[in-house]
């Protein structure tokens, strides 16, 4: 799991590009209903978080075996746009939960990933990757020192 894949586009890729966009586009009216809430609260309501987890958003970079669609970066980054169309606030939240969640399946342990992202489990990873360390060029390559926390929680819907 955490070995490196190639996620390019091609053509098998376009049926699942277009229904992830087709689902992103289903879900603007609803939003654009909410963006006053979601401006007010300072997060998304719940019910929507529901549409979008279950739309496959969350872990659409994840590795099918895992429960995602293996989607490539492009894609990803098209169904972001296309909700941010309706509320920039959903794409950040949509954006920076499938991208830890393909992070965290790429880099955890494969035991913890198993665990994390059984498919069909209602979890999804939130967080953020703040370097606080340093690279010096040394002899034979490169030395790194510091810290890097990873904020996580977990999201059950």
């Amino acid at each position: 799991m955490n070995d490196t894949h190639d996620n390019a586009i091609d053509a098998s890729n376009d049926d699942l590009r277009e229904a992830l966009i087709d689902s992103a586009l289903s879900l603007l009216p609803e939003i654009r209903s909410m963006v006053e809430e979601i401006d007010d609260a300072r997060q998304l309501p719940d019910r929507l978080v529901d549409k979008l987890s279950d739309a496959g958003f969350f872990r659409m970079m994840v590795d099918r075996e895992l429960g995602g669609f293996e989607t490539d970066p492009l894609t990803a980054a098209q169904v972001v746009e296309t909700l941010s169309k309706a509320s920039p606030s959903v794409g950040w939240v949509v954006m920076i939960i499938a991208s830890t969640n393909f992070w965290a399946a790429r880099t955890l342990p494969d035991d913890a990933v198993r665990e994390v992202f059984t498919p069909g489990a209602p979890v999804n990873v939130g967080g953020n990757l703040v370097p606080h360390g340093q690279a010096v060029k040394a002899e034979g390559g490169w030395r790194v020192s510091g810290q890097w926390p990873l904020g996580q929680w977990r999201l059950a819907v």
